[in-house]
This record gives structure tokens, C-alpha cells and sequence, in this order.
């Protein structure tokens, strides 16, 4: 049985691993609003899920029927296109001491590789990359004025593109959700990470993009 425990333990490891690797990879593409190795990231990590892309170039993956929407977007602010040299340091993923990068892109490639993880892990939801985000939101614009029936029937929206370390924004010009939800939400993140659920998220009520 000690024997069995170690070998799952080991298969586990293994695909941390291979899912960091995955992310470290992400993070050394440099994908400006619009731009080709915006394009080329979409093409390479997200098209081989099965997504679908609208008539903006949103991709878009439903798994099952659950109500819940699960959101990031596909571009950075990276002021060009192109690589930049990225070296993980324990779990924590930093710019390299030599990279002239104007920043380590995490928003939202950080929100990308979760969704590609949820996706391979089968969690039911539907899943949306938005395009151009960082341009003044013209993936979601797009959405929300050509094809708000997309939205149907669905009672939670999760964007993975959070404030810093410790944050469930509930407004963003105006109330995203309820207190009460996002209360509940920093309790159930929190809970999976081991931290007291007050210490772990704070509510932060306006947040300027």
C-alpha cells in the first residue's frame, strides 16, 4: 500500500510539474492587443481544446451544463510582440535579471493556464478567452452587444484576472456582484489554500482599470 501511495504521489508531482512547465511557457509570449503572437498563443494553446471562435475572435468552450461562466482574456500589455526570457524561482515565475520586458504578462496569462487546466480536468462551465482586452474590452464589447444570448442561463461569472494576490472585486464601474457572494467566494478560496478565509481575499469594492 506505502508502495501504491508513493507511486500516486510521484504521478502527481509529475503533473505539477508539467503543468508550471506549461505556464512558464505561456508567460514567455509577449501578445500585444491584436497582434500576431497574439494570434500565434491562440493557435498554439487554445484552439487544440475544441474551442470555437466568434465573429471578434473570442474563443468559446462549453463543458456541461452548469450556470457559471469562466473568463480571462488572450492578450497583454506588452508593448511588442515576441518572447521574453522568463525563469521560475521555486512556484513563483519573474522576469529574467537580463529581460527587457515591459512586464511579466501575468494578467491574464496566469487566468489563461487556469482555464486550460479546468478544461483538461473536465470542469463544467462555459468558457470564454476574450480577444483585446487590454484595448478597452473589445472581446467582451463585442459579446455583450452582438451576442448577449450567449449568456443565457448563466448565474455566475468568474473572471480570472484579479487585483494582486489577496482580492474579489465586486464592482468595476459598476456592482458585479453581491457582497454576500463575494464573501462566500474568498471563504471557499481560503478554505482550499489552507489560509484563514478573512486573511486570505479582501472585498476590494472599486478597482480602476
Amino acid at each position: 500500500m506505502s508502495g501504491y501511495a508513493a507511486t500516486v504521489e510521484t504521478e502527481t508531482e509529475t503533473k505539477n510539474k508539467v503543468g508550471l512547465n506549461l505556464l512558464l511557457e505561456m508567460l514567455q509570449t509577449k501578445r500585444p492587443a491584436g497582434s500576431k503572437a497574439e494570434r500565434r498563443f491562440i493557435k498554439r494553446y487554445l484552439k487544440p481544446l475544441g474551442c470555437s471562435q466568434d465573429g471578434f475572435g473570442n474563443l468559446i468552450l462549453r463543458i456541461g451544463d452548469a450556470p457559471v461562466l469562466w473568463s480571462s482574456h488572450t492578450d497583454t500589455v506588452h508593448r511588442e510582440g515576441g518572447t521574453q526570457h522568463v525563469v521560475l524561482e521555486g512556484v513563483i515565475a519573474r522576469l529574467a535579471a537580463n529581460s527587457k520586458s515591459n512586464c511579466l504578462g501575468a494578467d491574464c496569462t496566469a487566468g489563461v493556464w487556469l482555464m486550460v487546466e479546468m478544461i483538461r480536468a473536465g470542469v463544467e462551465g462555459l468558457y470564454i478567452f476574450h480577444r483585446e482586452e487590454e484595448c478597452g474590452g473589445r472581446g467582451s464589447r463585442f459579446i455583450a452587444t452582438r451576442t448577449p444570448e450567449l449568456l443565457d442561463g448563466i448565474k455566475y461569472a468568474i473572471a480570472f484576472d484579479r487585483y494582486g494576490y489577496q482580492s474579489v472585486i465586486t464592482h468595476q464601474f459598476d456592482r458585479c456582484c453581491s457582497d454576500e457572494f463575494g464573501v462566500s467566494l474568498s471563504k471557499a478560496l481560503g478554505a482550499a489554500s489552507n489560509s484563514i478565509p478573512e486573511a486570505y481575499l479582501r472585498i476590494r469594492p472599486t478597482i480602476p482599470t
